[in-house]
């Protein structure tokens, strides 16, 4: 049986790469588990219910493997945390990263991009506003199934981001709340010249570092939908040449 490294990202799709990617700019090495669940209906599109029991079974899979912490590098799957979730292992997500990410600037008025349930859910603008800052936000979709087709440099891209920030001019910054857009990042600075993008994936790289260690070893890389999809768009969206793909199963 594969030795599972302690840390997992659960994803669905491949846009949490820029995550492992991250972690791997800080301690070049350092193994995780990476599960890319396509096989369940796409987070973005599930009940608040319904995702949280997927991501429970999913949890519970990996804590079975042998994985001690979780991060979910999905803004759709993060939103269930604020509501404190029983998972089998600690989980956190990408919320907390991002509000430490806008925290980090001094901007007024932020921009805040994502997909419909991660916008809808209101779980940043909850975490972003304050008296001091207010939050505008867009749904940005069908952006992130752009960039998994290969287009993230397309003229239908570069149109399609175009008409997502044109309410947001004058914003001091725009917060990436999908791991999938910084791939599209040259559409957002045309569209938005001189206006701060910010990726939280960093700044989870480095708190998942400071609490989850850096174990080196080889990554596993699993899904538990279609292998040869993965590797396709890992390759058109990151460049990224993914080696072996293993089959994850989950119950329920």
């Amino acid at each position: 049986m594969t030795t599972f490294p302690r840390l997992a990202l659960v994803d669905w799709g491949i846009g949490g790469l820029g995550v492992r990617a991250a972690l791997s700019a800080i301690v070049p090495g350092v193994a995780v588990a990476y599960c890319s669940d396509t096989e369940a209906v796409p987070y973005g599109k599930l009940s608040r219910d319904a995702l949280e029991r997927r991501l429970a079974a999913v949890i519970s899979a990996l804590a079975r493997r042998g994985v001690r912490e979780v991060f979910l590098a999905c803004n759709a799957a993060s939103t269930v945390l604020p509501g404190r979730p029983r998972f089998a292992l600690p989980t956190r997500g990408m919320i907390e990263s991002a509000v430490s990410c806008v925290d980090a600037t001094l901007c007024r008025r932020v921009g805040l991009i994502g997909g419909a349930r991660t916008i809808r859910s209101g779980a940043y603008r909850r975490a972003l506003a304050t008296n001091r800052r207010a939050v505008v936000q867009r749904i940005a979709q069908p952006l992130s199934a752009a960039i998994e087709a290969g287009l993230a440099d397309h003229e239908s891209t570069y149109a399609l981001v175009r008409s997502i920030v044109e309410p947001m001019i004058g914003i001091d910054a725009l917060l990436l709340a999908c791991t999938h857009y910084p791939a599209a990042i040259k559409a957002f600075e045309l569209a938005l010249p001189g206006v701060p993008m910010l990726d939280p994936a960093p700044h989870a790289a480095r708190s998942l570092v400071a609490s989850a260690g850096t174990k080196l070893g080889d990554d596993v890389i699993l899904t538990t939908g279609d292998s040869s999809a993965m590797r396709r768009s890992a390759k058109t969206a990151f460049g990224i040449e993914l080696g072996d793909i293993g089959r994850f199963f989950v119950e329920g």
